[in-house]
């Protein structure tokens, strides 16, 4: 909502209720993928014991939790992708040795999850600049269409939002689901488990996104309205392409850097290199914190 708030093309309770509105649509309806990517990731063609494969989940969960209250206090904008895909590795590295974890799909996620800020960055640049050049053209009377365009865009990536968080955790409730049963095997993901995690997504999107959302819409820079067109679009194609090909993105992050690359386009001095620097601690640091994170509350498991 950052930016569609930031250049008034919607206002705040507009932009957060047709958003977390989308964010339900998209965790309940689009895509299961992600999901199968998850599952695969954590079995790895084995059976391992059903028991540790819930307590693998659950350490992961924590550890995701605990990271996710420290980036709330910070007011980092947390990939909440990063915090499970790290945590999970860090937990299931405790429980099943680096061998059993670490593999080729593994470091493929880890690498779409820290390239992605960086590709909505790119591309948010150029797209921002090749529309700088078409506003030189346009009327005060063409702002509408580009506004009707900005919010269309934040409505996809709320969408594209709450189905790639949304399957994460789809994922990990069917697998713990079928261990639960004492299963080892990829479950299918229940309807009921995708309408209660939409429900869910969109409540947090309701009550917890307002401190986040006054460090992306006020501090970064002044967005206007071809800056957060471009920025939305350059978020909605990255995320969409991540979910058709089944890999969890990091949509926080995402966003982040589709402002920063839409800021740039205009003008490197009008962008807060400070703001853009402790966004970008939280995107490097994410992923290894939760991962000690999750291989510590796996070995207390583990001493108990």
């Amino acid at each position: 909502v950052a930016s569609v708030v930031s250049t008034r093309a919607l206002t705040p309770t507009m932009a957060f209720g047709l958003c977390a509105l989308f964010e339900f649509l998209g965790a309940s309806l689009l895509g299961s993928r992600i999901a199968g990517t998850l599952s695969r990731m954590v079995l790895n063609g084995g059976a391992p014991n059903p028991t540790e494969v819930v307590h693998v989940l659950a350490a992961a969960v924590g550890a995701a939790l605990l990271w996710g209250i420290v980036s709330w206090w910070r007011g980092w904008p947390m990939s909440n992708s990063q915090a499970l895909i790290g945590s999970l590795t860090g937990a299931g590295w405790v429980a099943w040795g680096a061998d059993r974890i670490i593999d080729a799909r593994l470091i493929t996620v880890l690498i779409v999850l820290v390239a992605t800020p960086t590709v909505g960055f790119l591309i948010s640049a150029v797209l921002t600049t090749g529309l700088r050049q078409l506003s030189y053209w346009m009327t005060t009377a063409s702002r509408p269409i580009i506004q009707g365009l900005h919010v269309f865009g934040c409505l996809l990536v709320s969408a594209a939002h709450g189905s790639n968080n949304g399957q994460l955790i789809v994922g990990i409730l069917a697998l713990a689901g079928a261990a639960a049963l004492g299963k080892t095997t990829e479950a299918p993901p229940l309807p009921l488990y995708r309408f209660l995690v939409a429900g869910v997504i969109t409540a947090g999107v309701l009550l917890g996104g307002q401190q986040l959302f006054r460090k992306l819409a006020m501090k970064f820079y002044r967005i206007r309205d071809v800056q957060g067109l471009g920025a939305q679009a350059a978020a909605s194609l990255t995320l969409a392409g991540c979910i058709l090909a089944g890999f969890p993105a990091s949509p926080t992050h995402l966003i982040s850097g589709s402002i920063v690359g839409a800021g740039v386009a205009k003008s490197v001095r009008s962008v807060r290199w400070s703001v853009v620097g402790e966004i970008a601690l939280s995107w490097i640091i994410t992923i290894p914190a939760s991962a000690a994170l999750g291989a510590f509350l796996a070995l207390l498991w583990r001493a108990r």
